[in-house]
């Protein structure tokens, strides 16, 4: 439910979730035959997962350029999981792998959040708004959907984060120019990574885990101008720094983790440029598009291993269109990664073996479209 009071000096919104799921999850995993830590088994696994949450939230608006927003969530989660591993040769007879103990096995999360968030912004004028807040929130716990043996089947608990950010929007130049930007630092508690680590009775392991307390600290900065009729360019650039702060007993499990590892899948720099310009025509108007994205190296690992890093990377794209002069017809030709650059999307390294997986080569699309 939603509304307002006071002659509108105060927008609310209150209301509720439930979900309820059961689940089953089947299929079947083939995983080194022949070698000491083979794996060769067809789940069939029963998950019941519930999620149950009220929230509220007040929009204050003391002027016209003020406004103080003010909410907070409550959450229950619970998913109770119950493990079978069978010979997907012979459906029904566990397998005679390792995982076959696993057959029978539950384990059961559970977790109660209060969240919160306090944001205050300010439109100084038509050209410029500013921004500031603070909020919580948390990534959900579960238990392990990929255990190896019984000792790997257990629940992880939430990822808390606490949120500050501060930024601006603005329109100037009579709206030619759009430049928006914002500094954040993310403080998290229980932060979740994979422990890819072997354990007591597998050398196969990919166990959620919470590794410990982290920061993230990064800015985005973003700019679109459009100087000349037809003419529109348009950038972003931002950057991310990674650090953890401390280590649960847990997180101090995972081989080769130290206070200095990187964050998998986070680069510390991104940029993306385009440039277009419209041509118009006695039959309608041509737009030629080139585009540029790059990003940093990242590993998809926590422990950082040198087999799972995803080297740097900036592809070209390109683009032309050609919209009628009653903007009823589209044409469009396309070409992504225009110079055909070999680059990995991702790779990864575990139990002794590197795997990658190559972006796809030059793409070249055509596109038609009618409006009605």
């Amino acid at each position: 439910m939603s509304g307002a009071a006071f002659d509108d000096l105060i927008d609310w919104t209150v209301g509720g979730y439930y979900y309820h799921a059961d689940n089953n999850f089947s299929g079947s995993n083939i995983l080194y035959p022949g070698k000491p830590f083979q794996n060769l088994n067809g789940p069939d696994d029963d998950i019941t997962s519930k999620n149950k949450s009220l929230f509220a939230q007040l929009i204050l608006h003391p002027t016209d350029r003020f406004n103080v927003t003010g909410g907070i969530r409550y959450t229950n989660d619970s998913k109770d999981y119950i493990y079978r591993r069978f010979n997907p040769f012979m459906p029904g007879v566990p397998t005679y792998t390792p995982a076959g103990i696993l057959t029978g096995v539950t384990s059961d999360y559970e977790a109660n959040k209060v969240d919160y968030r306090l944001s205050v912004d300010y439109r100084w004028s038509s050209e410029l708004m500013t921004y500031a807040q603070v909020s919580t929130g948390f990534r959900g716990g579960g238990t392990n959907s990929r255990p190896f043996v019984p000792e790997q089947a257990v629940p992880f608990y939430p990822e808390t984060m606490t949120a500050y950010e501060v930024g601006f929007k603005s329109d100037l130049l009579d709206r030619r120019l759009r430049v928006n930007g914002s500094f954040f630092i993310n403080d998290y508690q229980d932060i979740i990574f994979t422990n890819l680590s072997p354990t007591p009775n597998s050398q196969n392991n990919a166990t959620p885990t919470n590794v410990g307390t982290a920061k993230f600290k990064g800015a985005e900065l973003e700019i679109t101008t459009r100087p000349v009729d037809g003419l529109l360019i348009d950038g972003s650039i931002s950057y991310l720094d990674f650090q953890l702060k401390s280590f649960t007993a847990t997180g101090v499990t995972i081989i080769g983790v130290t206070l200095d590892s990187k964050a998998p899948f986070v680069s510390k720099w991104k940029f993306a440029a385009g440039v277009q310009y419209a041509v118009e025509t006695e039959i309608g108007t041509i737009t030629p598009r080139l585009d540029y994205n790059y990003q940093s190296s990242f590993y998809t690992n926590i422990n950082n291993d040198p087999l799972s890093m995803v080297p740097r990377r900036g592809i070209f794209n390109a683009r032309i269109t050609f919209d009628s002069l009653d903007k009823d017809w589209r044409l469009s030709i396309a070409a992504k990664n225009l110079f055909d650059k070999y680059y990995y999307n991702n790779r990864f390294f575990n139990v002794g073996l590197s795997s990658a997986q190559p972006a796809p080569p030059r793409e070249i699309s055509v596109t038609l479209r009618r409006n009605f």
